[in-house]
């Protein structure tokens, strides 16, 4: 059974002028960038987002997922602990990092090597995405964050001008395996994030089932 957790506050609530401070967390650099990274000192513009995570919630998950080796993807960071820049053991116990970007939108994969770890990891993306959450559903060795929907602007020396479309984002976690991801789309209310959650949920559906044969 889930357990939804309503948003804090409303929209006005979040709307108003965040600073200049950086985006902590992978959204800052590593995943879609220009998606949820676009208001800086010009305020964001948010509105409540539409997401279905009952295809994510609702998988059948091993008890510790040992390997994302099967998926697609465009670049791997770390690959069974080591950071494939540094040659050094990658810390906060994260076993594999790689992002694959499609027709889907893009995804940022972060397996770790045990669930607590996850859990830690899953919290740090919540608290320091640029763009706040709206609100989160939990289930049994899940939890699944959804953000607001965000039109980005242009900075401050272009006149803080809003480009034409919007962006939507999620964290989820499955076990020991956090994944965020993003869209976007030229509507305020759109189904592209639920369409995302739902190719997210058939990739790893294909991933594990091989793992099991």
């Amino acid at each position: 059974m889930f357990h939804h957790q309503l948003p804090v506050s409303e929209i006005a609530g979040h709307a108003h002028q965040r600073g200049c401070a950086s985006a902590a967390g992978r959204w800052a650099g590593v995943l879609l960038p220009p998606l949820l990274l676009a208001s800086g000192c010009c305020g964001l513009i948010l509105s409540r987002p539409v997401c279905d995570p009952k295809p994510l919630l609702t998988l059948k998950l091993p008890a510790r997922i040992e390997t994302l080796a099967g998926l697609p993807r465009d670049g791997t960071s770390v690959e069974n602990g080591i950071n494939k820049r540094t040659g050094g053991p990658q810390p906060g116990r994260v076993k594999e990092l790689f992002d694959l970007h499609d027709d889907f939108g893009g995804y940022n994969f972060t397996l770790y090597f045990d669930e607590t770890a996850a859990k830690e990891g899953y919290e740090f993306e919540n608290s320091f995405t640029l763009v706040p959450v709206f609100s989160e559903t939990k289930a049994d060795g899940a939890a699944f964050a959804l953000l607001y929907v965000n039109k980005p602007r242009t900075d401050p020396e272009g006149g803080c001008k809003p480009y034409g479309y919007y962006s939507s984002g999620a964290h989820v976690r499955l076990r020991n395996l956090v994944v965020g991801f993003g869209t976007r789309h030229d509507q305020p209310i759109s189904d592209a994030l639920t369409k995302a959650a739902r190719h997210l949920a058939e990739m790893l559906t294909q991933e594990l089932a091989a793992k099991r044969e």
